[in-house]
């Protein structure tokens, strides 16, 4: 008894040092456990989940294959060294994963609130099977408490009025920001939200991230690290725990949209509405058409429109980074590469599987579509949707997903690619007055009320390091009044622009 007291003592004060965040103190005394207590599996699964989490995959992998031969029903050790299968992307890899995924759920379905079914998706889809994939999604969907990477269901506002006004109203023009940065206002109004359904449909390399990335960020970090009882009085009056009443994607992928189909047709959520979805490629007229059917709601369906010789030159770029040497890039412009042929195109009439010609019969799938460069617009339609959420405001970059200059093909050499996508009409009916017919200076719609009332009393920083990603280490939400301050200023100033 004294014995294992002593071993729970050492063990705690390990995992203590860990979640303090002093790494290389935690792993020193949980070698020295293990040196004293070589058969304990769960020194080892932990030591091994340490060491996965630092980059170290293959002492990672020793330990974890370690604990699992001591004790082959170590979730921990099962968690791990399934991540570090999935990680070798290889059918090995994933298969070995899948096995380690599948025998958590068997011995515990509910480890982690669920959130382990989440990683089955990608694996199925990896391996090839689509169908398991979209059978995946839904299990995902129904059993996982966390399973929020790409789907959040978002409490919101049910009520036409509040009970007491805020009192502060900041100015925007008083709001001073880093040159880099942009700012995009919640506002919190008395007469009740009467939102537009939106569906933001991202052809590759559109601007799209800029419009949707903010947003989707903001859902994440705000419902996953805000409590609703936690929130500013003011704030507090617009949100209700009552009614399931939005239902946000991310990028989604046709096996996820036939994941969320069987979900919706076996649920009890009826008061769904969908009014923010960002779905990719394929998968965006199936959506359509689920909404119509299940919940009578059809979305206003845009997108971004960059033009289209910019565009192909920022996918090449893209390939560029991803370390494809100019040879794979000049095959894949013989190929004729979706992700380059007339992508534009494609997106507006859901032209995936066939070659393109200019069918002058059909109708767009899409509704409108806004320059990426009216920065006005896409502010306009961003905030629109934050305030009908009561989300809160957003400080971002004004740029995200860009190729460092460092990773760009020399200038001569896009010139020379461009020229190659040229002669195989690769943004050809881009460039037809069939797409430039779509593309407004202004809503088509009024969303005039969304750009009155009281700023929304907290606001969401989200720098981003090169390309689309966060840095996730100066990601906060911080109260609105703060950024007013001096303090805040300075705050800001070394978040979006620490060299100056």
């Amino acid at each position: 008894m004294i014995k294992q007291a002593l071993i729970d003592k050492e063990l705690h004060k390990a995992l203590k040092e860990y979640q303090n965040g002093n790494i290389d103190i935690s792993i020193k005394l949980f070698k020295k456990f293990i040196k004293s207590n070589p058969s304990n599996a769960y020194a080892l699964s932990i030591l091994g989940a340490i060491k996965y989490n630092k980059g170290e995959i293959l002492e990672a992998k020793n330990l974890l294959i370690q604990a699992l031969s001591i004790e082959p029903q170590s979730l921990i050790a099962l968690k791990f060294f399934g991540l570090f299968n999935r990680d070798q992307r290889d059918q090995v890899g994933l298969n070995e994963a899948l096995k380690c995924f599948k025998k958590i759920i068997k011995i515990d379905p509910t480890y982690e609130n669920g959130a382990i079914y989440g990683e089955l998706p990608d694996i199925y889809r990896g391996l090839q099977k689509f169908e398991c994939s979209a059978r995946a999604f839904e299990f995902a969907y129904i059993y996982s408490g966390n399973y929020g990477v790409r789907t959040i269901p978002l409490i919101i506002n049910d009520k036409k009025t509040s009970s007491k006004k805020i009192t502060k109203h900041y100015s925007l023009e008083e709001l001073r920001l880093p040159d880099n940065c942009v700012y995009i206002p919640s506002r919190l109004i008395e007469e009740g939200w009467n939102p537009i359904h939106l569906m933001h449909v991202h052809p590759i390399s559109s601007g799209g991230h800029t419009f949707s990335k903010p947003i989707w960020n903001c859902l994440r970090y705000y419902l996953h690290s805000i409590s609703t009882n936690n929130l500013p009085y003011e704030l507090s009056q617009f949100t209700s725990k009552n009614k399931l009443t939005y239902f946000a994607t991310d990028s989604l992928s046709k096996d996820e949209v036939q994941g969320i189909n069987n979900y919706l047709k076996n649920s009890s959520h009826q008061e769904i509405d969908f009014s923010f979805t960002n779905p990719h490629g394929v998968s965006y007229s199936t959506m359509w058409r689920l909404m119509r059917k299940v919940f009578n709601i059809s979305p206003v369906r845009f997108s971004i429109y960059r033009d289209p010789i910019d565009r192909i030159a920022s996918q090449l770029n893209y390939y560029h980074r991803l370390d494809h040497n100019v040879n794979s890039i000049e095959e894949m412009i013989q190929s004729k590469l979706k992700n380059l042929d007339n992508n534009i195109y494609r997106h507006v009439y859901s032209y995936f599987d066939e070659e393109i010609t200019e069918n002058l019969d059909i109708d767009p799938q899409i509704d409108f579509m806004i320059y990426n460069k009216n920065h006005k617009l896409l502010t306009e339609l961003q905030s629109h949707f934050l305030s009908s959420c009561c989300l809160p405001s957003i400080i971002t970059n004004k740029v995200i997903n860009t190729t460092a200059e460092s990773k760009k093909l020399d200038r001569g050499i896009i010139k020379s690619l461009i020229e190659k996508c040229a002669e195989h009409n690769l943004f050809k009916y881009d460039l037809s007055p069939k797409i430039k017919e779509l593309i407004v200076d202004d809503l088509p719609f009024n969303i005039g009320k969304y750009q009155k009332g009281f700023l929304n009393p907290l606001t969401y920083i989200m720098p981003t390091s090169t390309g689309r990603y966060l840095n996730i280490e100066h990601e906060s939400i911080v109260p609105t009044q703060f950024l007013y301050t001096n303090e805040g200023r300075l705050f800001l100033q070394q978040i979006f622009d620490p060299n100056n």
